[in-house]
């Protein structure tokens, strides 16, 4: 990625966002996923390390999305720029009325060096997810979250 990238805007026609397209791109100012439902997969450190310091961003992942890469979307350090980065508030998977489509997570995927996100939502009900898929989020991205964490 690059550091200087503030914002961008995919075509809908977008299926894949690639293993690091976005990754350090620490100036980012927004992005937003939502709406992207032909999306299907988010490879590894896709936007790792992609925020600036001083937000605190809501996340929401498209319910089309089938794998979620390692540290797909985790934290570092912005040691060019303002210093930490700030975890997302809420993180969502999937839509209201439109169970999240998960079949693959790799670990660590929201996983903040500095301090833990907040809330996680997970659209779709415990036995529509397969055993996998709700085995991992327990293993791996439950620990990165202190609020609370809710399947609807």
């Amino acid at each position: 990625g690059s550091a200087n990238l503030q914002y961008f805007q995919l075509p809908s026609s977008v299926i894949a966002i690639r293993s690091s397209a976005f990754s350090s791109c620490s100036n980012m100012q927004y992005f937003d996923l939502y709406g992207y439902n032909n999306l299907e997969v988010i490879e590894q450190y896709a936007f790792s390390g992609a925020w600036r310091s001083d937000k605190t961003e809501e996340l929401t992942i498209p319910a089309s999305v089938r794998t979620l890469g390692v540290m797909s979307f985790s934290y570092q350090n912005n040691m060019g720029g303002a210093g930490r980065v700030t975890p997302f508030s809420q993180v969502t998977i999937g839509y209201p009325g439109e169970s999240s489509r998960l079949q693959e997570i790799g670990g660590a995927n929201f996983h903040s060096a500095y301090e833990p996100n907040q809330n996680l939502t997970v659209y779709g009900a415990m036995s529509s997810l397969p055993s996998s898929v709700v085995d991992k989020i327990d293993q791996f991205i439950k620990p990165q979250f202190t609020g609370s964490i809710n399947y609807l």
